[in-house]
């Protein structure tokens, strides 16, 4: 890989003028060069060219409601929260090298595009340590497993990162909620294949998950790269035209750089994403809450079914929703709000719950919130991009805030629940200490909310 963060003047000149020859391909779209027409797309080309939001759904889905939660359970019953907390940090910590993978992409001058070449590399060492994972987890090599992870989420982080530039480069402003609403769904409906696939054929076998994981990455990157319809930029300074260029350590440190005050509108959507993922991270611990409320003797069955109702829900509101908001052309804000607030009620309501029925029937309720907010919240970041010529840079940021979201959450819910719910059963929790985790969700669902209020240019 020949990527250099030194400053230098060279490195400073190259950026600058690959950037000035965008810019005077077309004064009114810059992105000319690289989308010349921006075509509506077909529902089938787009289901194909974000093929790996349905992988996406299904590995991160299973992985953090199914696999974690068991694997924990292996290493220590007694201390599984505890476990789990630190999986899901290190997954929130990968997420940090998106903004900078973003910004890569976004000035790769690769015959293939910006994007895919990156898709491709993320996923060859995606399977490579997915097998890893596979391997350590057999032979209980916790160490190994936990590095194997770790450079498995940062293979996946790199593929998502260079794919969410697609929207804005290849999509034209009349249909982006329409391709956010059909990630949104590929998304969720990959999550319950996931759980489907694990009960039904898998029959609940970890193992096989990971091979899923593997054949779900490969044949999604390969759609992927034979759909994605991207022109390459035009011939960098250096006259190279390759994946990797070097970059300049104060652009570098930009990528990571957010102010209310200097970008505005995208800030505060950021922001919002971070309080939402802080609230949904709650639905790690529930397959402790059905062995412990709802007593369950399967609770990994019992998560299955439950994400199965919720994802269900979360599909058939994603795309309509994406697809009314840009007939509308505005209002987005609004079906976020309708969202938080559902989300909210539901989290409360488990709280009463004391059989699986009602379980299944607010876990059908919350997948209808999820998808809307889903489709929505892309639509939203893509609306307010700051400069749509660093678009995977700054969705890379904004991707980064689900994955602090997805960890804070769980850092502070999973010693809240650990501390605040023992009893006198090793590796049991009480409903107090379920109060607890699930009304803070309440809240962060709440402020996700009142944050976008800051938002003007829905």
């Amino acid at each position: 890989m020949r990527s250099n963060y030194a400053s230098s003047a060279d490195s400073e000149k190259s950026l600058l003028l690959s950037r000035e020859q965008s810019k005077s391909i077309s004064v009114d779209d810059p992105y000319s060069a690289l989308a010349p027409s921006k075509q509506l797309q077909s529902l089938p080309r787009l289901m194909s060219t974000f093929s790996f939001c349905f992988a996406n759904g299904c590995m991160l889905c299973s992985y953090f409601i199914i696999t974690l939660p068991l694997e924990s359970a292996r290493i220590s019953e007694d201390l599984k929260s505890l476990y789990l907390g630190c999986f899901i940090a290190i997954a929130g910590l990968t997420q940090l090298m998106c903004p900078l993978i973003g910004m890569l992409s976004d000035i790769c001058s690769h015959r293939w595009g910006r994007r895919r070449p990156f898709m491709v590399l993320g996923g060859l060492f995606g399977c490579t340590f997915l097998s890893l994972q596979l391997y350590a987890s057999v032979n209980e090599l916790w160490s190994l497993y936990s590095f194997a992870f770790a450079m498995s989420m940062m293979s996946l982080n790199t593929i998502f990162s260079s794919m969410v530039g697609m929207v804005p480069d290849l999509i034209d402003e009349s249909q982006v909620g329409a391709a956010n609403g059909v990630q949104a769904v590929l998304s969720v409906t990959g999550g319950l294949f996931g759980f489907g696939f694990f009960y039904f054929v898998l029959d609940k076998q970890i193992p096989g998950l990971y091979v899923l994981y593997i054949f779900l990455v490969a044949s999604t990157i390969v759609l992927t790269v034979l759909s994605a319809q991207e022109t390459p930029i035009p011939i960098p300074y250096n006259g190279e035209r390759r994946i990797f260029h070097s970059l300049p350590i104060s652009e570098v440190k930009k990528s990571y750089y957010l102010t209310p005050s200097e970008h505005g509108d995208f800030f505060w959507v950021t922001l919002s994403r971070t309080f939402y993922y802080m609230g949904i991270s709650a639905q790690t611990f529930f397959l402790y809450f059905l062995k412990d409320i709802i007593k369950m003797s399967d609770p990994a069955a019992g998560v299955s079914i439950l994400s199965s109702v919720a994802q269900c829900s979360a599909a058939l509101s994603a795309y309509p929703v994406g697809l009314f908001s840009d007939r509308l052309n505005r209002g987005r804000k609004m079906f976020i709000y309708g969202s938080c607030f559902i989300l909210a009620i539901g989290n409360a309501a488990f709280l009463f719950c004391r059989n699986l029925t009602s379980v299944i029937v607010i876990s059908g309720l919350i997948g209808m919130g999820n998808g809307g907010y889903l489709s929505m919240d892309s639509a939203l970041a893509v609306d307010c991009l700051p400069n749509k010529e660093e678009s995977a840079k700054y969705l890379g940021i904004w991707g980064v805030a689900s994955f602090i979201g997805t960890a804070l959450g769980p850092m502070i819910g999973g010693p809240l629940l650990y501390f605040a719910g023992q009893t006198d059963i090793p590796g049991n929790y009480s409903i107090e200490g379920y109060a607890l985790l699930l009304s803070m969700s309440v809240v962060y669902f709440i402020i996700a909310a009142l944050v976008l209020k800051k938002v003007k240019s829905d």
